[in-house]
């Protein structure tokens, strides 16, 4: 069963977003950790990085903002790959396919990086 449960697939994206803040505020109760580089030490580079597919331009957006608010860099890597070839791999991973329309809808949804604030871009 394909079937989308929207509100719980918003819910999820709030709740990764909110302790992605929490990390960021240095909050002792955020369950995003990094045991071998603590907050408190200085000079230690971090790097969050979210594996999503952040299609529409908005969804990005709203990291590059809360990254902006905290002094952080903020990237992207994009991956171009034509919607044959994405359904082709699709179909051999082992685990967790995902639906031929589900691939083309969000081969026609997805909003490339083209904004200023989108220039570091891999």
């Amino acid at each position: 069963d394909h079937t989308v449960d929207v509100k719980g697939w918003q819910g999820a994206r709030n709740q990764i977003k909110l302790r992605v803040k929490e990390y960021l505020e240095g909050s002792p109760n955020s369950v995003v950790s990094c045991p071998m580089c603590p907050r408190t030490s200085s000079g230690v580079s971090h790097v969050l990085l979210l594996d999503d597919n952040f299609y529409y331009r908005g969804m990005r957006k709203e990291y590059y903002h809360l990254a902006q608010h905290h002094r952080c860099a903020f990237g992207q890597v994009v991956f171009n790959t034509d919607t044959a070839s994405a359904i082709t791999r699709n179909e051999h991973r082992m685990n967790s396919t995902v639906t031929r329309e589900t691939i083309e809808k969000m081969n026609k949804l997805l909003e490339f990086p083209v904004e200023l604030w989108e220039r570091h871009v891999l």
